[in-house]
């Protein structure tokens, strides 16, 4: 459905497990590009990592072209 749409594919998302992996997955076989939110300063830690050291997490292609958001200075040393 995604390789219908004649333009720049973007999705947004917060990667959280579930549906918005499903949509990463779908946009990105799509070749499509992700631009990930993180929506609090703990979320890598609180709900990311424990998901992805479990081995369920989808493989997604490398950084390449990824950039601070505005509000990097908010972000978790982790993220930056």
């Amino acid at each position: 459905m995604l390789r219908e749409h004649h333009h720049e594919l973007v999705g947004v998302t917060c990667l959280a497990r579930g549906s918005d992996t499903l949509f990463a997955e779908a946009v990105v076989e799509a070749g499509g590009r992700l631009v990930v939110i993180l929506p609090s300063r703990d979320y890598r830690e609180a709900k990311v990592k424990p998901w992805w050291r479990s081995g369920t997490a989808c493989p997604l292609p490398g950084r390449e072209g990824a950039r601070p958001t505005p509000s990097r200075r908010h972000a978790s040393p982790a993220c930056r």
